[in-house]
C-alpha cells in the first residue's frame, strides 16, 4: 500500500500474505500512529485506490487572544477584587450576573489560568480581600480556607 505526501513524496508499506496476532498489534500501533501524523493534512481526492493522497494545504486553527476582557481587568482593581469575590463566595449565577454586568466574555475555568494569576500578583491581592485564609490550590480546596463569620456558629 502507498501513501502519496506530495508530488515528491510516497510513503510505502509492505505487508505479507498473513501475520502472527503479536505483528498485527505493532501493524495497528504503527497505523494510528501514522493517522495522528496524516489526520493534520486535508485528504485529497486520488483516482488510484491503492494510494492516499494528501494535499499541500494544511488546516490550522489559530486562536485569537482577547485581550480586552484582561486589560479591563487590569485597569480596574476594584472590579478585579469583586470578581474574586463573587468567585469565590457567591454561586455560578452570580458570578455569570456579574461577567454580563461588566461585558467581560470568560468562564470560571479562565480564572485559574496564568494571566489570573499575573493579575492577582499585579494588583497584589490578598486572600483577606475576598474573605479567604489563603488562596486555594491542588492540596488546599475553598471550603476549608474561607474566613467563617461569627454570626454562622450561633
Amino acid at each position: 500500500m502507498k501513501i502519496r505526501l506530495n508530488d515528491d513524496e510516497v510513503y510505502e508499506i509492505k505487508l505479507p500474505d498473513e501475520i502472527e496476532i503479536v505483528e498485527f498489534n505493532g501493524l495497528v500501533e504503527k497505523f494510528n500512529f501514522l493517522l495522528k501524523n496524516f489526520q493534520r493534512f486535508n485528504m485529497g481526492m486520488n483516482t488510484n485506490p491503492n494510494e492516499i493522497v494528501l494535499t499541500r494545504e494544511v488546516t490550522t486553527q489559530r486562536k485569537f487572544h482577547d485581550k480586552a476582557k484582561w486589560r479591563f481587568l487590569k485597569e480596574n482593581r476594584e472590579k478585579f477584587v469583586e470578581l474574586f469575590d463573587i468567585y469565590y463566595n457567591k454561586s455560578n449565577k452570580e458570578f455569570k450576573e456579574f461577567l454580563i454586568a461588566n461585558n467581560i466574555d470568560f468562564s470560571r475555568g479562565d480564572m485559574s489560568s496564568g494571566t489570573m494569576i499575573r493579575l492577582k500578583e499585579f494588583h497584589s491581592l490578598k486572600p483577606i480581600e475576598v474573605k479567604l485564609i489563603k488562596f486555594p490550590n491542588k492540596r488546599e480546596q475553598i471550603n476549608h480556607l474561607r474566613i467563617r463569620d461569627n454570626t454562622q456558629n450561633e
